[in-house]
């Protein structure tokens, strides 16, 4: 109840998306929460996007749905 979703479905996402992703869990360190931060030249940076893997997300902050296809 505390998120509104909007979901996406697309054929292949970016490699340097998936590649972001891979460098923050590389460098996470135990305890650490890895997310990649999308920021777009010239705007601020607080209207950045953050990133992070569904199930990384549910294991830190729960979730009242079914994952099962996750």
């Amino acid at each position: 109840p505390w998120l509104s979703v909007e979901v996406k479905n697309k054929e292949t996402l970016p490699l340097w998306l998936h590649g972001a992703m891979h460098q923050a869990k590389a460098s996470a360190t135990d305890g650490q929460l890895p997310i990649a931060v999308l920021h777009e030249v010239g705007t601020p940076y607080a209207r950045s996007l953050v990133v992070v893997e569904l199930g990384t997300f549910t294991e830190w902050f729960g979730s009242n749905t079914d994952s099962s296809d996750a």
